[in-house]
């Protein structure tokens, strides 16, 4: 036998004593207590566990079955009529090939951690796999070569860390999604004569300064870099000066997140189909500018003022995800007629915000892009609004009358009527009188579906004002000021109690 395959069936059966150890103390621990029922099987594990029970019946009695190499996997459908691999059990076999059909149906996604510590040297990929999964080769200390097929578009975080002797990767331009650390620890990075990788649809995924002369405090992207990846320049201590050239379109998630020496960013482009709202977080850029509006390109990145009216500038088409977000110091919202796209979360958790009006040309609003806005009270669209992402407007329970344009083509779930999501994940509706305006049919069927009043357009332009501004900016809770007339009998009333105290001391003293 390979001495190689020996040393992981040595490591394998030492995991299974190890695990046979664990079980044995869980038995013991079990016949003290009352015994659980028995967990049902899971219709992947029972199509794996067939199989081996058929090799098991044939060997029995005295025939020769041939390897079934889908005895190793588990299996599940992926809800979109594809198969997700869930788990590989690993014996012997030094390559791996997964079938690109199961059960009549193609293998789309390699599950998060399927291969996790998987002791095979190559495992061959379907072109049919769209999808690799969180960690899903990660430790396979073995594998020396990874080939992506041209179908993959997304390769999650970790997929293939700590996979020590990787050493050739090929990832194809279809790839647009690398989550942070997925190639982390191989020797396809650590034996790179160069700083950075590109891979993928141009994505900056890997930099380090030490290939040339340590850790920078000026760093220049390469042209050409479409995407700058995940976590890519996260925790830098000496950047302090970043220049973007205009091919980058998206900058992911915690970029430079934690480069708190940051402070000067240089973007050549002139817009950013993607920008985190994390991608600058604790640097001096965005904590310590004292410019009240923080841009990239036609990106508002972060407003940073305390007015209690917010115009936003001529210019900026998109505000960016998580803008606003959490901003309790101003109350009213002014959009120009250049703002197109508010990102998702732009405006999550503003509780002062009661007035928004959005301008003429905004086309989309994002998922939560006002989720939690409890005082919102008037909303203001144009006639060019298309898509309302998912939870747009959920938890806004003030918010009783919407106006929607002819060009509405998409409402998503829960996007307005509903409080915010519970732990749970479930909604619940929001207990007002809330009405939807509305002639497009998208707008009409969301209303009708979710038990929402629905009325047609008025025919004349809608032209009611803004209601006045009530709110204590930075509070959510009203001023003072009482409205109507039921204030007046708890005034008498407590004047009354005053009084009642008032002679009370009087005549105790006086006794």
């Amino acid at each position: 036998m390979h001495i190689n395959t020996t040393k992981r069936l040595a490591a394998a059966g030492l995991t299974a004593l190890l695990l046979s150890f664990s079980a044995a103390a869980a038995y013991a621990a079990d016949t003290e207590t009352t015994s659980a029922p028995a967990e049902t099987t899971s219709a992947a594990e029972t199509t794996s566990q067939e199989t081996a029970l058929a090799e098991t019946t044939a060997a029995s009695t005295g025939t020769t079955a041939a390897p079934d190499p889908l005895a190793a996997l588990t299996w599940e459908e992926d809800g979109t009529g594809g198969i997700r691999i869930t788990a590989y059990r690993w014996t012997s076999e030094t390559e791996v090939e997964i079938p690109a059909l199961l059960d009549g149906k193609p293998v789309t996604e390699i599950g998060d951690s399927a291969f996790r510590y998987c002791y095979a040297d190559h495992v061959s990929l379907p072109e049919t796999v769209t999808r690799i999964g969180k960690s899903a080769f990660e430790g396979c200390a073995y594998l020396q070569s990874a080939e992506i097929p041209a179908s993959c578009e997304v390769i999650g975080a970790s997929a293939f860390e700590d996979c020590e002797r990787l050493e050739s990767i090929t990832v194809p331009e279809t790839v647009r999604e690398i989550g942070a650390h997925a190639f982390d620890g191989t020797r396809y990075y650590l034996q790179r004569d160069i700083n950075y990788i590109i891979l993928g649809d141009g994505i900056l995924c890997h930099w380090d300064d030490s290939v040339i002369d340590g850790e920078a405090a000026e760093i220049t992207i390469p042209g050409g870099v479409k995407t700058v990846g995940v976590e890519v320049f996260a925790e830098r201590e000496t950047l302090k000066t970043v220049h973007i050239p205009a091919s980058v379109t998206r900058i992911q998630a915690g970029a430079f997140r934690g480069c708190k020496a940051l402070e000067t960013v240089d973007f050549a482009g002139e817009t950013l189909d993607e920008l985190a709202a994390d991608a600058f977080a604790d640097t001096s850029w965005r904590t310590g500018s004292k410019e009240d509006f923080l841009t990239l390109g036609d990106v508002l990145y972060a407003y940073r003022g305390t007015d209690t009216t917010v115009q936003v500038p001529a210019g900026i088409r998109v505000i960016g995800a998580g803008a606003f977000a959490e901003n309790n110091a101003f109350t009213t919202l002014k959009l120009t007629d250049s703002v197109e796209e508010i990102r998702d979360a732009a405006c999550r958790g503003c509780t002062s915000l009661q007035v928004a009006t959005l301008g003429e040309n905004i086309r989309t609003i994002g998922d939560a892009a006002f989720a939690g806005c409890t005082t919102l009270k008037y909303l203001r669209m144009g006639h060019q609004l298309a898509h309302i992402g998912q939870d747009a407007f959920a938890g806004c329970p003030v918010l009783e009358e919407v106006y929607l344009p002819d060009t509405l083509a998409e409402i998503r779930t829960h996007a307005l009527g509903y409080a915010l999501p519970a732990e749970d994940g479930t909604y619940e509706k929001l207990r007002n009188s809330l009405t939807v305006y509305a002639n497009a049919p998208a707008a009409r069927d969301y209303a009708q579906e979710n038990g929402i009043a629905c009325e047609k357009l008025p025919e004349e332009e809608n032209t009611e004002p803004a209601p006045e501004v009530t709110t204590l900016a930075g509070s959510g809770m009203t001023l003072g000021r009482p409205t109507g007339t039921a204030w007046i009998p708890a005034l008498i009333l407590g004047g009354i109690l005053l009084l009642a105290g008032i002679i009370a001391v009087f005549v105790r003293r006086k006794k």
